[in-house]
């Protein structure tokens, strides 16, 4: 009895709890849409109020106007400032594309101001000299062209008989050639050995031996333009050798560019391997400046300009002579084809001493700074 009496009673108490849920559940439902619907309206509400913010509020408030006219006013500015901005960009860049373009032009322009305001304050010094200079270019006419060659001998006769042999083998032969055996007495043994070698030769060329027992290179070179006939001096260093059309090409640009001076390139050989960094072509007064641009043993000028200084030696006759040219107006052009083959000596005096000094004290005395 009692068993089936407490069945009874939980089972009622089941149901009450199921009922109390349920209407629970009822009631969280209904206060659930109550407020769903207030979300609703206030979302309404919200839009109502942005609409009525944005239209009477802006239509109506000083202080909004305000901001609205000075926004209004900065912006204009920006976009002028921006015009303007784009302008100068465009400006910038044309200048910079004309300075791109023309930055060679005015590097040239400016290094040939600068030339001709030094060589004005050289003019009463080099007048006489560029008014005879003026009488060789009308007195002078292509076919005036005739080459003596100079060979000066003090040593290295031993490498006499390949040099003179690359003269007389000259597409174009040279008039004459001299050689002066200068600071040995006569009928001293370079003397015997230089003659000696040119019997050898089987030439049409005429060859003089000249012995000058007084006296170094520069009173020896002096000596023998005197003796020489042509009309142009060719040099040559007795240890040096020219390929076979050097005076060919050289007379070919005397014709042709009426020049007074002509080098070309060279190559080393002996001791050493390789070339010189030359300038080709037309030689301006300022590369003489930075280096010598001549190879001695490749020049090739007009006589009434071969006059060596006696107060210049130990190598620096020849580049006085170039600089003392060039501040003279004379002018100067390399053959851009190495013609040439300079023979380098480990022992000499150009590869053993330092001659910067030297060659700095002849720049500035015929251009001082």
């Amino acid at each position: 009895m009692w068993m089936k009496f407490s069945t009874w009673m939980i089972v009622l108490l089941l149901l009450a709890i199921l009922g109390v849920s349920i209407a629970v559940l009822v009631q969280e439902q209904k206060h659930h849409n109550k407020l769903s619907l207030s979300s609703e309206d206030v979302r309404g509400d919200i839009a109502r109020v942005e609409e009525m913010y944005n239209t009477d509020w802006s239509a109506t408030s000083p202080i909004r106007t305000q901001n609205v006219e000075k926004m209004d006013t900065v912006r204009d500015m920006i976009e002028k400032m921006m015009k303007k901005i784009e302008m100068l960009n465009h400006d910038v860049a044309g200048l910079q594309s004309a300075i791109d373009t023309h930055k060679n032009e005015w590097v040239s322009l400016e290094n040939s101001v600068l030339d001709v305001q030094d060589r004005v304050t050289k003019i009463p010094y080099q007048q006489a000299l560029f008014e005879q200079r003026g009488k060789l270019l009308h007195a002078t006419t292509p076919e005036d062209v005739n080459v003596s060659v100079l060979v000066p001998i003090y040593n290295g006769s031993e490498y006499f008989d390949s040099g003179l042999r690359s003269i007389l083998n000259q597409t174009v032969p040279p008039f004459e050639v001299l050689i002066g055996v200068n600071g040995h007495g006569f009928d001293s043994a370079v003397e015997n050995l230089v003659r000696r070698v040119v019997h050898e030769q089987k030439t049409n060329i005429t060859v003089k031996v000249l012995v000058y027992e007084n006296g170094g290179k520069v009173l020896a070179l002096n000596a023998m333009v005197k003796e020489s006939s042509g009309t142009h001096i060719a040099l040559m260093d007795v240890d040096d050798e020219w390929l076979p059309e050097k005076l060919e090409r050289q007379v070919e640009i005397v014709k042709k560019y009426h020049v007074d001076v002509v080098g070309t390139q060279c190559v080393y050989f002996g001791d050493r391997t390789g070339s010189p960094n030359l300038v080709y072509g037309f030689i301006r007064p300022v590369d003489f400046l930075q280096q010598n641009q001549m190879v001695n043993s490749s020049v090739l000028l007009h006589k009434d300009w071969a006059v060596w200084n006696s107060d210049f030696t130990l190598g620096l006759e020849d580049y006085e002579l170039w600089l003392r040219l060039v501040s003279s107006y004379a002018i100067f052009y390399n053959v851009e084809t190495p013609l040439v083959k300079h023979r380098i000596h480990l022992d000499s005096f150009y590869n053993t001493k330092n001659q910067e000094q030297a060659m700095e004290r002849l720049r500035q005395l015929y251009f001082p700074s």
